[in-house]
């Protein structure tokens, strides 16, 4: 114990008793209260009639960034001024630098203490140090604790791939520790001065997220270069653009690097409004190793999920080779077999054989889509008619209330330039959408046909057929599309009998000319 406190114990024992039970219990209890507490310790035991403690600086070791700078705890039936001239100042005195002063009112018609109550007024004012540093190990460790515990939890959530979006996870979570006004990760745009905002939680995240911030000598460029956090003040000093910087002028801000096993992810950016402290040194440490823990978990949670779609991917080829090797093997050898049968027999067996081969034959195309429908993560999906025309009917499907049966020949997944696979998404799309509107129908197929020189797509429904409707302004749209790439467009349709059309175009140069 102090010899200030064992001072004290042989001139007031209840004094020194009531200090103790206070340091004691001050790790549980906010700042103000125990000081308050020992302010209304030194009146009683020296007769004043105010005494107060004042902390003059309680958050320049970093760890009561919480804690106003010029918090006063008043006790005593007296109303003084902390400025007041005729107060007796006993400092505070914290790991050897002055924190604040406990200020005293002698009782009336007494100029100075004596000796005693010197030791009295000593005892309280080293108490008040003491409790100063419990309450803020205490709320380092409080903190330290939530940074940690935050972490363990949202890294095992990113792990199970609890949520689509692990970063809007992580924002929440920030905000919820640091008590900031926004959280916000970015990551490099497509150029080196340049930064995606990929999640936000905030006033402004809507407006934020999605949005690519080109800024000049940013801080996130120096903590992403250094891997290391960064604060200031103002987030006016930062350089962003003008609308960002205007509506948070006074705002400080910390980039916490988002650095896991590999390459930078990002960075995580805090703001404070300026009725709050700022992030102490102490809270970015602990706020870098929070970012680390989870930057470690998207790496696993990535890693996981590309091994979880090898898998996948491996076992869809095996029953793609499984249907192509057995089940369409098989299917061709009944049908030859039915087809020899039929050529043997005559009337109304002959029909009936030969229907069963077509639609064994049907079956058979049938399942070479779905092979191809397995093997699409195989394939560049951006350049594959078929999975674009997959994708689009699984898009229209709940439109039609049914799904229009697919057909395909020749190397629709990787015979065709993207920019012509584009256009020939866009008519799909546009001529289902028709089907969907107007025609009434209850079946449709596409058949998309690529070859060396050509490539051709039929829509047929068994709809109402065009009529008088507005599909026709749509159609002109196809035919546009057609002719600029040197092809054509054809429409049959008649009241009853639903809608053909074929869009077709050259492949080559030569065709084309």
């Amino acid at each position: 114990m102090p010899s200030r406190l064992d001072a004290a114990s042989a001139a007031d024992g209840s004094l020194r008793r009531r200090l103790e039970q206070v340091m004691d219990d001050a790790a549980d209890h906010p700042l103000s209260e125990s000081l308050r507490e020992l302010a209304a310790a030194a009146a009683t035991s020296l007769g004043c009639g105010f005494a107060a403690v004042r902390l003059t600086d309680p958050g320049s070791d970093d760890t009561l960034g919480e804690q106003e700078p010029d918090l006063v705890v008043a006790a005593g039936s007296e109303t003084r001024s902390p400025d007041d001239a005729g107060l007796i100042r006993v400092p505070i005195v914290l790991r050897g630098a002055s924190r604040g002063e406990l200020l005293l009112a002698a009782a009336p018609g007494v100029d100075a203490f004596d000796l005693d109550e010197q030791r009295r007024a000593d005892a309280v004012a080293s108490a008040a140090g003491i409790v100063i540093e419990r309450v803020r190990t205490a709320e380092a460790n409080r903190l330290r604790e939530q940074w940690h515990e935050g972490g363990v939890a949202l890294a095992k959530d990113i792990v199970a791939l609890r949520h689509e979006n692990p970063y809007d996870l992580i924002v929440d979570r920030v905000v919820e520790i640091a008590r900031g006004e926004s959280a916000s990760i970015l990551q490099l745009g497509k150029t080196e001065d340049s930064y995606v905002v990929v999640a936000g939680n905030g006033p402004l995240s809507a407006d934020w997220v999605g949005r690519e911030i080109v800024v000049q000598d940013a801080i996130t460029e120096r903590v992403m270069a250094t891997g290391r956090p960064m604060h200031v003040s103002r987030l006016a000093d930062v350089a962003l653009p003008g609308d960002m910087r205007a509506q948070l002028t006074d705002d400080s801000v910390a980039v916490i690097p988002l650095l896991g096993s590999g390459a930078q992810q990002g960075v995580i950016v805090i703001t404070r409004n300026p009725q709050r402290p700022p992030m102490s040194q102490a809270e970015m440490g602990m706020a870098t190793a929070f970012a680390g823990t989870v930057a470690l978990a998207l790496e696993l949670a990535e890693s996981q999920a590309q091994r979880d779609e090898l898998v996948l991917v491996e076992e869809r080829d095996r029953i793609a080779r499984d249907l192509h090797d057995h089940v369409i093997q098989r299917l061709y050898a009944i049908g030859l077999s039915m087809q020899s049968v039929a050529n043997s027999a005559s009337g109304v067996v002959e029909e009936r054989l030969i229907s069963s081969v077509d639609e064994i034959d049907e079956t058979i195309k049938q399942i070479r889509t779905t092979i191809f429908r397995l093997t699409t993560p195989l394939i560049s999906s951006r350049r594959s008619l078929r999975a674009r025309a997959e994708a689009l009917l699984d898009d229209l499907t709940p439109a039609l209330g049914f799904r229009p049966r697919l057909v395909s020949h020749g190397p629709v997944d990787f015979g065709v330039d993207e920019d012509i696979v584009d256009d020939c998404d866009a008519v799909l799309r546009e001529a289902v959408t028709n089907v969907a509107r107007h025609a009434q129908a209850t079946e449709a197929e596409i058949a998309i046909n690529v070859s060396a020189a050509q490539l051709r797509l039929e829509i047929r429904d068994n709809g109402v057929g065009l009529g008088d409707t507005d599909r026709r302004s749509g159609l002109a749209n196809l035919r546009a599309r057609a002719e600029s790439h040197d092809g054509f467009m054809q429409v049959r349709s008649a009241p009853g009998d639903g809608t053909w059309l074929l869009w077709s175009i050259p492949l080559v140069a030569e065709q084309r000319a």
